[in-house]
């Protein structure tokens, strides 16, 4: 039997965010290695997410680049199928996602396409007509469609049957991902993000000095880039209302002026290898209070190390979390609610020693590198088939 050829396009570390680290882990599978010859095309070039998304003449020439390899390897290595993340804005799908999968049609490489957010939906409608066709037109080469929630299906069904509609859930090797025990004193919460309003950032520092009020010596640290402008997110994905926008900036500059005891609050920049991971394992509570998600890589890697979480009801957490099991569950936005549950975890180590084993374990089970790797290899070869059948 042919080994398929699958062409995979999309971005690598760094920065060290979830599409970034997800492609890496695919790439790597040794399932997918074994069943498949992998190819590559990189979309990113910048190294950090505060430039993420930014026109500007490198990005252009980027772009000019991106699409003359794309055509050299659809031309001389023929892929049966493309895997390929897609973006949720109009300019995005505008400068490369419809392109894209319009060529990659042309070649007769089918797409399978993966939604990493949760709002693709909602920005569609808000496009223009001649973007909305272009879309379309682009959708006509698309062999199935990925969502992180089974919850998230409705977010193609405009556009695929429910048939090529699929779930995949975040991958984590979690077998790195290993919890180890605590040697701090301090109670440590940890926020891992952009440090947007979008991420519930702002909505987090209006929480603290409740917390501050009972426990004056816990830690809140923050890990990520301050990132002005929302470029991607622009509706609350829980009840669908606009996203209102915040500085992040003058949140913070603010918070910093009026409300934080001493040391308590420190802003760690972007942490990876050692010292992001000494951070996890030193943390007490996750918080991911986010307006729309997909499915959080930084919530999957706090599940796998042991760790109870405060999340909000966004994207896949509603499906994979259950309130009081997992963490406590919040409302975006809902800062009095975020700060109580945040007390209620720290009054009780038990309910947190509990709650991390419980996700350690549905790491181990549901979410583990080996297990995605199979679902997306089951997904390529569905397709292929479904497609080989139609002819």
């Amino acid at each position: 039997m042919k080994i398929p050829h699958i062409l995979f396009i999309g971005p690598l570390p760094p920065p060290y965010s979830g599409p970034e680290i997800s492609m890496q882990l695919f790439l790597e599978s040794e399932i997918l290695q074994k069943n498949c010859r992998l190819l590559f095309l990189r979309t990113n070039f910048r190294k950090d997410n505060v430039h993420k998304g930014k026109i500007d003449a490198a990005g252009i020439w980027f772009t000019l680049r991106y699409f003359l390899r794309l055509l050299r390897l659809l031309l001389f290595h023929r892929p049966d199928l493309v895997y390929y993340p897609i973006t949720p804005t109009q300019v995005g799908w505008i400068g490369r996602d419809a392109p894209t999968l319009l060529l990659c049609r042309l070649f007769g490489a089918g797409a399978v396409i993966h939604e990493r957010g949760s709002h693709f939906k909602l920005n569609y409608g808000k496009f223009s007509n001649w973007a909305r066709f272009l879309v379309k037109q682009a959708f006509k080469g698309v062999y199935a469609g990925i969502v992180q929630a089974d919850y998230l299906h409705e977010e193609f069904s405009d556009f695929l049957p429910p048939e090529r509609i699929y779930t995949l859930y975040q991958a984590i090797d979690t077998e790195k991902y290993r919890p180890e025990p605590q040697t701090h004193t301090n109670m440590n919460l940890l926020f891992v993000g952009h440090l947007t309003k979008a991420k519930g950032y702002c909505d987090l520092l209006r929480a603290m000095p409740e917390v501050w009020q009972r426990f004056p010596n816990v830690h809140l640290y923050c890990a990520g880039n301050i990132r002005r402008g929302e470029r991607g997110v622009f509706f609350n994905q829980y009840d669908g209302s606009p996203l209102t926008y915040e500085d992040p900036e003058i949140a913070e500059r603010e918070f910093l002026e009026k409300t934080v005891p001493g040391d308590r609050y420190v802003n760690l920049g972007i942490i990876t290898g050692k010292h992001k991971m000494e951070i996890f394992q030193n943390a007490d509570i996750f918080v991911s209070p986010s307006y729309s998600e997909g499915f959080s890589r930084a919530l999957l890697e706090a599940m796998s190390l042991g760790k109870a979480i405060v999340y909000t009801p966004v994207g896949a957490h509603e499906e994979i979390m259950k309130n009081g099991r997992n963490g406590l569950r919040v409302l975006p936005g809902d800062w009095h609610a975020l700060a109580a549950a945040l007390i209620h975890l720290l009054v009780d180590p038990e309910a947190r020693r509990t709650m991390g084993r419980v996700n350690r374990d549905d790491a181990v089970a549901r979410f583990d590198i080996a297990g995605i790797s199979e679902q997306l290899l089951r997904i390529f070869q569905e397709s292929m088939d479904r497609e080989r059948g139609a002819r």
